[in-house]
């Protein structure tokens, strides 16, 4: 097998995304679930989302939120924001005054939630990524 090795730059790269706010940007799929357990923990709320089963799995959409778990979700989808923006780049912090660089807060919380959901996929779960293994 010849097969040339992938560049980092390949590995950075992006595609063009419009955002529900009508915003285009260039994101990439990060190892998204490395970055919720980063911590060791996952909020309450997004359990049925990652790891429901087949007939149990919730879309972002289906959730019903309070305000312990958006107080839990919120630093996750601005992680996440961090983690996928290409460009423009968005810092956990700000840079100063500069305009070419977001900052998660400039960015719509619906816009965030469809990244969570652009993230793991149409199906919405990690669950469906992770192939079952017979016994």
């Amino acid at each position: 097998m010849s097969a040339n090795i992938t560049t980092a730059a390949q590995w950075k790269s992006g595609e063009m995304v419009q955002l529900p706010s009508g915003k285009v940007a260039k994101l990439r799929r990060p190892d998204a679930l490395s970055l919720l357990l980063h911590d060791g923990r996952l909020p309450d709320a997004l359990g049925p989302l990652i790891f429901g089963g087949k007939n149990e799995r919730a879309g972002v959409a289906e959730i019903e939120f309070t305000p312990e778990s958006l107080t839990a979700l919120v630093p996750i989808l601005d992680q996440l924001a961090v983690a996928c923006f290409v460009e423009p780049r968005v810092n956990e912090k700000s840079v100063g005054q500069r305009d070419d660089v977001l900052v998660p807060s400039d960015i719509a919380f619906n816009d965030k939630l469809f990244l969570f959901q652009w993230v793991f996929g149409e199906a919405g779960t990690l669950a469906g990524r992770f192939p079952v293994e017979s016994a």
